[in-house]
């Protein structure tokens, strides 16, 4: 078989779905493709980040708002559609309005079943732009949990992976935020946390997230991370760093490298 034949079963692979028979044509691949291989590791890997992921069930109350929020929306969606019709048949009932009983019956008839066929197209379109906000949020809130969970894996390349993924969140929530700011200042891989300064560019004006960029500066231990903050800093021109930076200046024990680019830092903010 192809790769790519086999890449399209690899996700039903890990998750146990496959029959025997195709179960055994995707084993007989992978002992020969290192590609595919590389790829079904990966696979792996989210899955069981994802089987170490706590369930979260929706709370009562916040289906209750979820329904009183949908009853409000279809009473907009029916006001805005009958107001107008409406408006449009006041001024022409009168002339057009037959004076026979049965042709009024019929119309009536008529006016009824439009109206029926109305309402449940607006309910129906309603409904899906229900359905497809709690996908977004669900799909959000699992990359969010992805995130963290990976964060704070043992694993320096998961955690590269959770401070990587974290990149493709929207809508940063407070959990995701302080991970970050964890994996900043206490990881103790180098790389991870120069990653963590890297993604940070994405989350500087959620609330709080400047001032912690610049306490983080006197906690860091590594020049590399130091300046990389630096090097963050000057970018998004936080002129609050300088009292950190010349701090960092007079410290009789800082490398001399980092001493140096606090200094043109400095200089690049004033």
């Amino acid at each position: 078989m192809k790769c790519e034949d086999i890449k399209k079963q690899l996700s039903d692979y890990v998750a146990g779905r496959l029959d025997p028979s195709a179960e055994k044509r995707v084993k007989s691949h992978l002992y020969g493709c290192r590609a595919c291989q590389a790829e079904m590791q990966q696979l792996q890997t989210a899955w069981e980040a994802l089987g170490r992921l706590p369930e979260e069930e929706p709370s009562p109350a916040m289906r209750q708002r979820f329904y009183a929020m949908l009853e409000k929306e279809k009473a907009g969606a029916r006001a805005k559609h009958r107001v107008p019709w409406r408006q449009r048949l006041e001024g022409a009932i009168g002339l057009l309005w037959p004076q026979r009983p049965t042709i009024q019956f019929a119309l009536s008839l008529v006016f009824l079943a439009a109206g029926v066929v109305i309402g449940t197209f607006v309910q129906q379109r309603i409904h899906r732009n229900g359905e497809m906000t709690m996908l977004r949020q669900e799909v959000r809130d699992m990359r969010q949990m992805i995130s963290v969970s990976l964060m704070n894996q043992s694993s320096p390349s998961e955690r590269l992976r959770g401070v990587s993924f974290s990149t493709q969140v929207e809508q940063p929530t407070e959990s995701l935020l302080s991970a970050m700011l964890s994996t900043l200042n206490s990881d103790p891989n180098v790389n991870v946390r120069l990653a963590a300064v890297d993604a940070m560019i994405l989350f500087v004006d959620q609330p709080g997230m400047r001032d912690a960029l610049v306490e983080s500066l006197s906690k860091q231990t590594s020049p590399l991370v130091q300046i990389a903050i630096m090097d963050l800093l000057v970018q998004i021109k936080e002129r609050r760093a300088l009292v950190a930076l010349r701090k960092l200046i007079h410290d009789q024990n800082i490398d001399q490298t980092v001493r140096l680019r606090a200094q043109e830092s400095i200089k690049e903010l004033i």
